[in-house]
């Protein structure tokens, strides 16, 4: 506590000493808010439980809605799919790593031990890119374009596990 605060303390102690404990209590004129005066017994009684006011402004619906508990857990707003982690972590490229005929063998050898198709179609798709489209399509006698639609075409939805 620092030596102002003790101070006001000390203050505070010695004036309800002087005064008493049921001292009154001033209001800071400068503190007082015009347009929301301070709430009396008179306005208390006028008072009407939240039950009986809210159909009246705003329907039985939606009154009862409002007033309905809410109990439990509130409903989890963001899919699982999109954890931190994953807006966290990178959007992986394999591409630039298949540089040489073994990374290219084990990147498939990885993946079709798997037995997930969506990740054999995104292995060709990231072969061919490390390789150049071009020179895929050319090797077998298949158009750029046909490879990249092949690729490409009725892609399976990738599960969010």
């Amino acid at each position: 506590m620092s030596r102002l605060q003790q101070l006001h303390k000390l203050n505070c102690a010695k004036r309800i000493a002087e005064k008493g404990p049921d001292m009154p209590i001033k209001p800071n004129p400068e503190r007082l808010d015009q347009e929301s005066p301070e709430l009396t017994e008179e306005w208390f009684a006028k008072a009407r439980p939240a039950s009986e006011m809210l159909p009246g402004l705003f329907g039985e619906a939606a009154a009862k809605a409002m007033l309905k508990p809410k109990r439990g857990r509130p409903v989890f707003a963001i899919p699982k799919s999109n954890t931190i982690l994953d807006r966290m972590l990178p959007e992986f490229d394999a591409a630039p790593y298949l540089v040489s005929e073994d990374a290219v063998s084990a990147y498939l050898t990885d993946i079709l031990g798997s037995g997930d198709s969506n990740l054999l179609a995104v292995a060709l798709e990231d072969i061919a890119r490390a390789r150049g489209m071009t020179e895929i399509a050319n090797a077998p006698g298949m158009t750029r374009e046909a490879w990249s639609a092949a690729l490409t075409a009725d892609k399976p939805e990738q599960s969010p596990e």
